[in-house]
């Protein structure tokens, strides 16, 4: 079977196939909610039909929206690198 890559050269894995680095994220991330170390969670998915969504649990407050400004950024400093 044919490797299938994107337009900018990254490989596209398909449907029901997972990603290791997104798998050991949620791990670790679940990991830090069990221990009591995390108070509020904002996740955005990709998910492999090329649809996305969105959830929110816990507290948020003024700095929470800050630091989603700053993900913001990096994802765009990222996506021009590509």
């Amino acid at each position: 079977m044919s490797k299938i890559v994107s337009l900018h050269g990254g490989e596209i894995k398909p449907p029901g196939e997972a990603l290791p680095s997104v798998v050991e994220l949620a791990e670790e991330v679940l990991e830090m909610a069990k221990s009591g170390e995390i108070c509020g969670l904002f996740l955005v998915t990709h998910h492999s039909d090329r649809t996305y969504s969105r959830r929110m649990a816990g507290e948020a407050n003024g700095a929470t929206v800050g630091y989603l400004e700053r993900l913001k950024h990096a994802i765009c400093i990222h996506l021009d690198k590509e």
